[in-house]
């Protein structure tokens, strides 16, 4: 054991009550020194969709032009530089989504984030997705899980909810040949405004209750 441990053991004492004036809320515990991490996911969600729209559009356009101008030079290298730019939009919307995820959990409470079988910890619910066949699961339980918990804590704030519906039609959506390339990221899109919307008001109504005036 290092000096430094030794002295923060014998600084810290788990059954000091809690400093007057400032009432402990278990909302609280979950973060460093009381103070939440700020949210980046509403920019997220839409530079997410910015790339989605690139690859919807992208690939089947870009399909389009270089079979139907084959025999045309240019407009065949066009169609085939519009369908790899789609294929690159899509990826990095994948990419952004996976910093997503991990943004959504990291600005719950931790009491939000251990309501189940599971803790969620935001880099294990992101980086799971990344496991093949394994995230074919992970998809349902993180989006399903994520609904749920801010539902939770919509339900002792009274604000926004999301319908849990979301967390099953999207990941179904994924799973299916065709629709998955035009219709699933719009699903997911939608879903992560909703959630999106309904966390950043769970996170500041939890704020209001504890008296800060901190805005996300």
């Amino acid at each position: 054991m290092t000096t430094v441990s030794i002295v923060l053991r014998m600084q810290h004492n788990p059954y000091q009550p809690p400093a007057q004036g400032h009432a402990y809320d278990p909302y609280r515990a979950g973060y460093p020194q009381g103070a939440a991490p700020s949210s980046r996911g509403a920019m997220l969600v839409w530079v997410k969709a910015a790339f989605a729209a690139m690859g919807i559009f992208g690939m089947p356009a870009g399909f389009i032009v270089s079979t139907l101008a084959a025999h045309d030079e240019i407009f065949a290298m066009l169609g085939v530089l519009m369908l790899v730019g789609g294929y690159f939009a899509m990826f990095a919307s994948m990419i952004i989504s996976l910093v997503w995820v991990y943004t959504m959990w990291d600005s719950l409470p931790y009491e939000l984030r251990a309501n189940y079988k599971r803790v969620h910890s935001p880099t294990s619910s992101a980086l799971y997705l990344l496991i093949p066949y394994f995230n074919l699961y992970w998809m349902f339980v993180v989006s399903i899980d994520l609904i749920r918990a801010i539902n939770i804590g919509a339900e002792r704030t009274n604000t926004r909810r999301v319908p849990e519906a979301w967390g099953i039609v999207c990941p179904i959506m994924q799973l299916l040949p065709c629709p998955n390339i035009v219709i699933a990221p719009i699903t997911w899109t939608i879903m992560m405004f909703q959630v999106q919307r309904a966390k950043d008001e769970l996170v500041n109504a939890l704020y209001r209750q504890m008296g800060t005036q901190q805005q996300f």
